[in-house]
């Protein structure tokens, strides 16, 4: 997925991400970052019953996310794809220009593993019955 992604995004700048320990799966553009991270935790409300809505995040073939407040920013993560991948977009920056080129470059490496619609048939296909 790391290749699919932008070099610059809208106009930022990538730049250094320092984690303990080192990892590739972390990237970030501007200042202040917003940051890219494959393989982070389930969301919380993915799960069950859960009466979570789920955004759209690309034009048609997603990915969805879970939208979470984390101080002044707003964390995206993806609930429809093998790996969740979370992007943490600062209120400095306006999620709409933001989070499209992203969205993109996460729905071309990474196929739907499962239906945010709760009117799927099979309630075993929903992403909030993932194990």
């Amino acid at each position: 997925m790391l290749a699919q992604l932008p070099v610059t995004l809208t106009g930022l700048d990538p730049r250094v991400v320092h984690t303990k320990p080192e990892t590739p799966y972390v990237v970030a553009w501007g200042d202040p970052a917003i940051v890219l991270q494959c393989g982070v935790a389930r969301p919380k409300d993915l799960k069950a019953g859960s009466g979570a809505q789920f955004i759209l995040g690309g034009a048609g073939t997603g990915p969805y996310y879970d939208v979470q407040r984390d101080g002044d920013a707003n964390v995206y993560t993806t609930v429809d794809r093998a790996a969740y991948v979370s992007i943490t977009i600062p209120a400095n920056y306006q999620g709409a220009d933001k989070l499209p080129p992203l969205s993109t470059a996460i729905a071309k490496a990474l196929p739907a593993v499962c239906s945010t619609d709760a009117l799927t048939p099979n309630v075993n296909d929903l992403c909030t019955r993932r194990r």
